[in-house]
């Protein structure tokens, strides 16, 4: 008999693949929008019978949502949790915004799943690297894996001084713990938790692109902003969201997943590095890409990045990722072709 799984956040770009795959596998799937034109839509996307969707407007005040949707399905068995606010879209405070939304969110679920999750076997939740990584300890020699955590600190009504990616940072951290709090106290419910880097990759459904997530977003704004100087520099760790996805169904599909964080991460790059294979990749794109300082992005990583040490979790899954060139290609690729640049 196929399993029920609820999914939150179900038309996040993570979800969306997951939700595929899901139903690829014959998973009865629940996915939690914050509309009926979202569902619909979604509905209409995915054209499988398997897949419903439920509203939960507001991550805040979802408790009696969630209660509600455990109540009305007591055969649920799986609970994968990827709802959470993702910065900078709709950010004006950090703390009402980022933080307890995710916070709040998570224990409204948690609850709600001792409560009336009866049958709940499994339960997964999309953390990031943000809940590892530490930007107060970043510097060559330094080694981060699955058992690190990041020290940010949240004084809880601070949130005038918090910036966008501290916020994140809390929101994630935080969030985590609340959930490996629970696990220690609920036995019965299986815990692994997913932690992405950099997730980059193209839209399930082409009409999405046009409303990137904030990974895909930094990328696509490398052949959308015009050939100048005028795009973000950054560095940080890259998985694809087809890896992702792949890896939230092996986390309650397997045992040797229980009670482990997955890190995510197929390498780490600059802003350069994704100029360097751009320019690589499309060469119709020359006259709109910067060329940056090509190369220049090894000395850069060499000297000052912090070493990703996800043995463990490669070993737990066992699949070769797809390379960072593949993801983005493949998002590039997707972009010139639905906005026809």
């Amino acid at each position: 008999m196929a399993q029920t799984v609820l999914i939150t956040g179900a038309t996040g770009f993570i979800a969306t693949y997951v939700i595929k795959l899901l139903l690829e596998q014959d998973y009865i799937v629940i996915g939690t929008v914050r509309t009926m034109e979202k569902g619909d839509n979604f509905v209409k996307n995915f054209q499988n019978d398997n897949f419903s969707y439920v509203i939960v407007p507001d991550l805040t005040d979802s408790k009696q949502h969630f209660e509600q949707i455990l109540q009305s399905h007591p055969e649920i068995e799986i609970v994968l949790h990827t709802a959470s606010p993702v910065f900078p879209r709709y950010y004006k405070d950090a703390e009402q915004d980022l933080i307890l939304p995710a916070i709040n969110g998570t224990k409204n679920l948690l609850e709600s799943v001792t409560k009336y999750g009866l049958n709940v076997k499994r339960l997964v939740y999309t953390s990031s690297d943000s809940a590892i990584h530490s930007v107060n300890r970043e510097g060559q020699n330094l080694v981060e894996n699955e058992d690190s955590w990041n020290d940010v600190e949240w004084v809880r009504g601070n949130s005038k001084d918090i910036d966008a990616v501290t916020g994140y940072d809390v929101s994630k951290t935080y969030t985590e713990r609340e959930v490996w709090e629970y696990s220690s106290k609920n036995p019965n419910v299986k815990v692994s938790v997913i932690n992405p880097a950099y997730v980059f990759g193209p839209q399930l459904f082409d009409e999405t692109v046009h409303e990137l997530n904030y990974s895909s977003d930094l990328l696509g704004s490398l052949v959308t902003n015009g050939n100048g100087d005028d795009y973000k520099r950054l560095k940080g760790g890259f998985i694809d969201v087809r890896d992702v996805a792949k890896a939230h169904l092996f986390a309650f599909q397997r045992d040797n997943t229980i009670n482990k964080r997955l890190f995510l991460n197929e390498t780490t790059f600059t802003e350069q590095t994704l100029l360097d294979i751009v320019n690589a990749k499309f060469p119709s794109l020359h006259d709109k890409v910067p060329k940056g300082v090509p190369g220049s992005d090894k000395e850069t990583l060499r000297e000052s990045f912090t070493v990703f040490d996800n043995t463990k979790t490669k070993e737990i899954l066992d699949f070769e990722f797809i390379s960072l060139e593949q993801g983005v290609f493949d998002t590039i690729d997707q972009i010139i072709k639905v906005k026809g640049i």
